[in-house]
């Protein structure tokens, strides 16, 4: 109410009738000063399409990464999605996680933390990624972003079977 009492003037909110026109917007608002609470009619508030940024990525063992990012869903319910791939996601089709794209954060304002867990992924590999949220006001890209995969796990050698390669000897063992 206070606000609005800047925007409008005292009299206007405080009055009996507590009615404050705002022609530029096509709005009307209605006040009842013994509650506080304000009623707006006409055109909708528009909703701010939401805020979305990357976040670390946390390599896991065998082909995993986690990606983390927030999305601002700025007041409305949003959706969010990971797009992934070897190349850039803005020129290029890639896969997506949660793989419904349906993501959901709760409605409210300010950045809420988002995380999603992908495998399969192919060791010593580059990939593209980015954060998509989704709301009544539109949809909103996170920057192209990268990782590498760790490189696969050297295998080991039997110390006795590289002096016998070097040596040119071969080992046979009954059956």
């Amino acid at each position: 109410l206070a606000s609005l009492v800047a925007s409008f003037g005292t009299a206007q909110l405080q009055a009996p009738e507590g009615i404050a026109v705002d022609a530029a917007h096509s709005r009307v608002y209605v006040a009842d000063p013994a509650t506080g609470k304000v009623d707006v009619y006409g055109a909708p508030v528009p909703i701010a399409a939401p805020g979305a940024a990357t976040g670390a990525v946390t390599p896991l063992p065998n082909g995993r990464e986690t990606l983390t990012g927030y999305v601002d869903p700025e007041g409305a319910s949003a959706t969010y999605y990971f797009e992934y791939g070897t190349a850039d996601c803005a020129e290029a089709i890639c896969r997506s996680a949660p793989v419904n794209e349906e993501g959901a954060v709760p409605k409210g304002g300010g950045p809420i933390r988002v995380a999603e867990t992908l495998s399969g992924l192919q060791p010593s590999t580059t990939y593209h990624y980015r954060l998509v949220a989704v709301n009544a006001g539109g949809t909103t890209s996170s920057p192209d972003r990268t990782f590498t995969t760790a490189a696969p796990p050297r295998q080991e050698q039997c110390a006795n079977a590289a002096i016998r390669t070097r040596q040119g000897l071969q080992a046979s063992f009954p059956d």
